[in-house]
């Protein structure tokens, strides 16, 4: 029984998860993601998800207005205004509904023409999945199962102990049972994009916030590995290569105790390891915009620079690391630098340089703005962020909560 209970707690995690950051950006903003490439949708939702969630909640925050009915209210009313859009709910509807009030129209025929507007989208949704998917069967199917094997391979422990397996949880549980109480940055300025992202699903979804940490991670662990495989995709020619890394680095037996508390980490819901999927996504949407930018022209006259939907993944990606942990940064940091010698000429082209780096500067901007407004109002930082000073000091290694 004890076993059932937390593999129900898994599938609500699973399902919150998979609904808060893809079905809910997926349908909302689903006309202007159609004809968009698979890969672009997945990077767009699991770095405009987190960036969003986590603005809404502290700006809240700071203007004291954080209340589960205000957060609720602000993703269901959006949410169910779509669907009655999407369901083509005209006047037609309308009427319909009118005349079943006034006991004019059947029940039966209401339900069978709402029935059947559902049918009709569902097959239309189906459609373009098997558009998409033609001809990568073979190639996506294989994908699914290395996935499949990472998610039950990194819940694996979860599932021995049923408990945190680091000391760091109980701080980051404590921060968002914090946010429950409306009360952003309770032990100070610190990125708190993961705290907002698991409050989020506390507040929609009424999952406890002890099974979010204990199971969120083993869950996010695909998207961190599908990034990986984005972005070896955009390395390697050959398309089957990004799925033989993934699947030794799975399978591969290493003997390092770094390498085996490495791998630990992966199943431990920490900010460091919530933000580790943007340091590809941020080096294969920089690739992306370097190989394919084009200049688009904003009222009937062409732009100066380049500028295309991978800036805006990319910039969106550099985001989500910050609000998240500082850490994932640096490390896109040094993976982008990487890839400078093999395209210095496209990288410092004056056409593509100067977007570049407005959408690095407008990414930044957008995760320090809360982090900025909640110190100009008297909260300083938290201890840990000590670390960074310490570094750039010289004067020792700090604190890597």
């Amino acid at each position: 029984m004890v076993t059932w209970y937390w593999a129900a707690e898994y599938g609500k995690v699973l399902a919150g998860y998979g609904f808060l950051m893809f079905i809910w950006p997926l349908f909302m903003l689903r006309k202007y993601l159609k004809g968009r490439s698979t890969t672009f949708c997945f990077a767009f939702c699991v770095t405009f998800q987190p960036v969003l969630v986590n603005t809404v909640v502290l700006m809240l925050g700071l203007f004291h207005l954080l209340n589960p009915w205000v957060i609720r209210g602000l993703f269901y009313l959006p949410f169910l205004a779509e669907v009655i859009r999407w369901l083509s709910w005209g006047k037609k509807e309308r009427r319909n509904l009118k005349h079943l009030l006034n006991g004019t129209y059947g029940l039966k025929m209401l339900c069978h023409n709402v029935l059947w507007g559902i049918g009709r989208r569902i097959r239309s949704f189906w459609r373009m999945i098997r558009a998409r998917l033609y001809g990568h069967w073979w190639e996506y199917g294989l994908l699914a199962v290395i996935i499949l094997y990472g998610m039950i391979y990194f819940s694996w422990g979860v599932f021995q102990t049923y408990s945190y397996g680091s000391g760091d949880h109980y701080v980051h549980n404590a921060w968002i049972y914090n946010l429950t109480k409306g009360r952003i940055f309770s032990a100070g300025v610190y990125p708190e994009g993961m705290h907002c992202f698991v409050y989020g699903m506390h507040v929609l979804f009424g999952i406890r916030i002890y099974s979010c940490m204990l199971f969120l991670q083993p869950v996010h662990v695909s998207v961190f590995l599908l990034s990986v495989y984005v972005f070896l995709k955009e390395v390697f020619r050959w398309r089957y290569t990004p799925m033989f890394v993934l699947a030794a680095f799975l399978t591969l037996n290493v003997r390092s105790v770094n390498a085996i508390v490495s791998m630990a980490r992966l199943q431990w819901t920490l900010p460091q390891e919530f933000a580790t999927h943007t340091v590809f996504l941020c080096a294969a949407f920089l690739v992306r915009y370097l190989h394919s930018a084009k200049r688009r022209s904003f009222r009937g006259k062409l732009t100066r620079g380049y500028w295309d939907e991978n800036l805006l993944v990319f910039s969106l990606a550099l985001a989500t690391s910050l609000i998240v942990h500082f850490y994932p940064t640096i490390m896109a940091f040094f993976l982008c630098a990487a890839l400078v010698p093999v395209h210095w000429k496209r990288i410092f082209s004056g056409k593509r340089f100067i977007p570049l780096v407005t959408a690095a500067v407008v990414g930044f901007t957008v995760a320090v703005i809360p982090m900025g407004g909640a110190l100009a109002s008297g909260i300083p930082f938290e201890g840990s962020m000590n670390w960074a000073m310490s570094i750039i000091r010289g004067s020792g290694k700090g604190d890597t909560a």
